[in-house]
This record gives structure tokens, C-alpha cells and sequence, in this order.
């Protein structure tokens, strides 16, 4: 392993270890950063079906982990490896989401010592796009009409039966970051815009594109008066199984679509698919799952009312990470409080 510094002047600033799956981070960090000092230790290149680690760690690449002091690592490659780590004082995740690490807290253990932060700030970009797509899409049947013009078939008339996203309502479940870039963009189109968080938020930390607050005992009440039921939440101890048993009964009367991009273990893949086949919501997208990837005998699948991707309603841009991490890099020298940090004892 070889240590790349552009000069003497940041070979004496703590050295970020690297080990992600992430294509070129280790050289735009460079090109980008140059008075960052990197040490990379190979992931195992581009993920595949999945993004956990598929290669076996040399003895020396072990040990070059456990040297780190400041790690930049994704979430699915390092979950395992938790206590790997006795000089490591700082990990940066590459990843919104830390529930594969969480997953693999041992409770019998003390927590980790070092602080734990994650990739937040970007990502609300690309999934207001992914929303309001699918959205759109849905709204004047994007996907009818393909059909029409694979089997040459004007159906003028049919397809002439849409809605304005300006006459419909959408329920955001988290109103943080990303659910607060989801709101704007829905409001930009005039949709009005229910959102729900865990506690009340005083006046000057709501978004003024958030039409009415809820807290979880009034998810009923949001999800009666919405036409799209948009999932944001983490997963944690009190947003797990939140949608399951006949919670979504709540929109039989407005056929919602639920769109999940937060995270799949909010409802049970029996819980959803049974709230379709009784047509309490009339069509759901999907992004996230319980378990990824989704089974191939998932019966989702066939379910022509269901939209699935692939868990890309938004990925980490290299240059997103960079700029993220240098900035938290900066303020770790300077001993200041570093941004998104991880709770150990919350999971969020």
C-alpha cells in the first residue's frame, strides 16, 4: 500500500485509508484534494448485483484497516467488520443509509468508540427527481402509451384521462433533508404537501413547502388525505414495520400510490402486496426492499401495478463524496464537531 500526497506538507496531515467500491474516488480525491493524504486498500472494484464486499481480505490488508485512523469506506463492505478498526478515531460512510452497520452491532459489546458519520447533503437532489418522474409518469401513463406504440394501437381518447399534479396530494413520511427536497419540488408543481416527522417542529424548522405537519399519531389522518404516499424514513427502531398490518386501509378512499425510497423495511412484502390485491393503494414504486436484491420468485414482480428499480433512486457521485468528505476533513483537523454524525445508540 503506498500513501499518495501531492507534498511533505500533507504527508503530516492524518491519512484517509480508503476502502470503497466506489469507481476513481481514490484519484479524483486526489486530483480534487491534493493536501489530503489517501492510502487505498482495494474493495474489490465495481459492485455487482450487490454492493457488499465480494473479495477476501489479504493479512495485509487487514492490517492496513486496522492502522486507520480515518476511514472512507461504504456501508454494505464494512458492516461486518465493525470491530476491525482499534486505531480508527473517525469512519466516513460513502452511504445515506447505515443500517447494514447497525445490523451488525454486536449489543453484547460496547458501542464503537469512533465517530461515525454519514454521506448526507446531495442526495435530495436525485430523489426529488426520482419522485416527481414517477410521479409524472404515472400521472399520464408513461408506460400505457409505450405499450400503445409497441402495438401501433391511437388510443386518443383512453390516454386523454390524466390528472394535474397541481389537484393532487402527496404524504412525505421524514421530513429531513431529503424529505424536505422532495417537498419543494412537489410544491413547485402545486401539490399540496403533507409531511410527517417524529416530534413537533418549532415554526423556524418547518419548510414552508410542507402544507400540514403530522407526527405519528396522525399518520392515519395523512395518509386519508393523500394521493401519493412517499417513504423516506430510515430504517430504525420506531419507522421498522410502520405501514404493516392494515395501516394502509387509511387510502382506500384516495387509491394512493406508494412510492418507496427510504428504506423497504417500513412494510412487509406480504403487508404490501396484500394492501394491492385489496386495491386500499392502487399502485406502488419501489426502490428499496427488505432484502436486496429482490427475490426473483418475489411475486412484485408480476404485479403490473408495481414499479420496481434497482435501489438507484440516488447513488454517490464520486465528486459528491469528495466534496463532502473534504469538507468534514477539514473541520476533523481543527477538532471541530463534525456534520452527520451517526447517533450509536439511536441508529440514525
Amino acid at each position: 500500500m503506498r500513501i499518495l500526497t501531492s507534498n511533505m506538507a500533507a504527508s503530516r496531515r492524518p491519512v484517509v485509508t480508503i476502502f470503497s467500491r466506489i469507481s476513481g474516488i481514490q484519484a479524483l480525491m486526489q486530483r480534487r484534494y491534493p493536501d489530503i493524504p489517501t492510502k487505498v486498500v482495494d474493495a474489490g472494484g465495481k459492485a455487482g448485483k450487490t454492493y457488499r464486499l465480494e473479495k477476501k481480505l489479504s493479512d495485509e490488508e487487514l492490517n492496513e484497516l486496522a492502522e486507520a485512523e480515518i476511514l472512507l469506506t461504504d456501508s454494505p463492505i464494512i458492516g461486518d467488520m465493525l470491530y476491525a478498526f482499534p486505531s480508527l478515531k473517525w469512519m466516513q460512510s460513502t452511504w445515506a443509509g447505515v443500517d447494514s452497520i447497525f445490523g451488525n452491532l454486536d449489543r453484547a459489546k460496547p458501542l464503537p468508540s469512533y465517530k461515525l458519520t454519514r454521506f448526507a447533503g446531495t442526495f435530495g437532489v436525485h430523489m426529488r427527481e426520482y419522485v416527481i418522474g414517477h410521479i409524472i409518469a404515472w400521472e399520464r401513463t408513461f408506460d400505457e402509451l409505450r405499450e400503445d406504440q409497441a402495438k401501433k394501437q391511437w388510443h386518443g381518447l383512453l390516454r386523454a384521462n390524466y390528472r394535474l399534479l397541481s389537484s393532487l396530494s402527496i404524504g412525505i413520511l421524514g421530513v429531513g433533508d431529503i424529505g424536505k427536497h422532495v417537498a419543494e419540488a412537489c410544491k413547485v408543481f402545486g401539490m399540496t404537501v403533507w409531511g410527517l416527522v417524529r416530534q413537533d417542529l418549532p415554526k423556524e424548522k418547518r419548510s414552508p413547502h410542507v402544507d400540514h405537519y403530522r407526527q405519528i399519531d396522525g399518520l392515519c389522518e395523512l395518509l386519508q388525505n393523500c394521493d401519493y404516499v412517499c417513504n423516506v424514513l430510515p430504517s430504525t427502531s420506531l419507522s421498522r414495520g410502520l405501514l404493516n398490518g392494515n395501516m394502509l386501509e387509511n387510502c382506500k378512499q384516495k387509491k394512493s400510490v406508494f412510492i418507496n425510497i427510504g428504506r423497504g423495511d417500513v412494510i412487509s412484502e406480504q403487508t404490501l402486496m396484500g394492501a394491492l390485491r385489496k386495491e386500499w393503494i392502487s399502485g406502488a414504486v419501489l426502490d428499496v426492499f427488505p432484502t436486496e436484491p429482490l427475490a426473483e420468485d418475489s411475486e412484485l414482480w408480476d404485479m403490473k401495478q408495481v414499479k420496481i428499480t434497482p435501489h438507484i433512486s440516488a447513488i454517490s457521485f464520486p465528486e459528491e463524496v469528495a466534496d463532502i468528505f473534504s469538507e468534514n476533513y477539514e473541520k476533523y483537523v481543527k477538532g471541530e464537531e463534525l456534520n452527520y454524525v451517526v447517533d450509536w445508540e439511536q441508529g440514525y
